[in-house]
């Protein structure tokens, strides 16, 4: 009985345990959209950002579109509650890494945004100096190509990704920017009944363990 209870609550407390998932990839993402995208030298393309294709000839970009403000959605297909995992790769090369942008998120199907402003961690791969404001606004120091990886604070069960440009000064190439592949992962926050069943089986089994042990004790004293 004892055993049974001691693995009761250790099934149900690693149901409310913290997982990592994949949140985009082709298979589980319903859609991808943009205001713009660059035919020039090729397509371009919004879906490319979750191909897992890490080449420099792939992602998204907007010349000549600089000097408009653009944006690009992902539509994700279950929405999880957490703390996500958010990583850009700029893989072109030539300085077309993303120097200024937000990032939101949707658990309505896109009709309200809320702006992500509460990273817990900002990591630039290749070493540049990675900012937010109090607005949610990220800044980016200039590197050949870069790798963003930012953490956030718990947010609600995601139904909808979105990234924001804002107007790029000038139009040389300098100044465009490829978004090679875009990640998304997320812990899941534990349901605290799980976690509440599992720490009383387990404390129950704990118990009646210890009652054992001290009943075996006094039976061999008594001997």
């Amino acid at each position: 009985m004892r055993r049974l209870i001691l693995l009761f609550g250790a099934l149900a407390w690693l149901g409310g345990a913290v997982h990592a998932q994949l949140v985009l990839s082709t298979s589980n993402t319903l859609g991808t959209y943009a205001s713009f995208w660059q035919t020039s030298g090729g397509d371009w393309l919004p879906t490319e950002t979750i191909d897992g294709d890490f080449a420099n000839t792939n992602g998204w970009a907007i010349s000549p579109q600089q000097a408009t403000p653009q944006w690009m959605r992902w539509d994700v297909a279950d929405g999880t509650a957490g703390v996500y995992t958010l990583t850009l790769s700029f893989n072109f090369g030539a300085s077309h890494v993303l120097k200024s942008y937000s990032l939101s998120w949707s658990d309505d199907d896109a009709s309200t945004w809320h702006t992500i402003t509460d990273y817990t961690a900002l990591q630039s791969v290749g070493g540049a100096t990675l900012t937010v404001n109090e607005s949610g606004l990220l800044s980016a120091g200039s590197l050949v190509t870069d790798q963003h990886v930012l953490t956030t604070s718990t947010l609600g069960a995601i139904t909808n990704l979105r990234i924001d440009t804002p107007s790029l000064p000038g139009y040389s190439s300098s100044d465009n920017f490829v978004l090679t592949e875009f990640q998304a992962s997320v812990s899941a926050v534990p349901e605290p009944a799980n976690v509440a069943l599992g720490a009383g089986a387990l404390v129950m089994g704990w118990v009646l363990l210890r009652r054992r042990r001290r009943g075996r004790g006094r039976v061999s004293a008594a001997a």
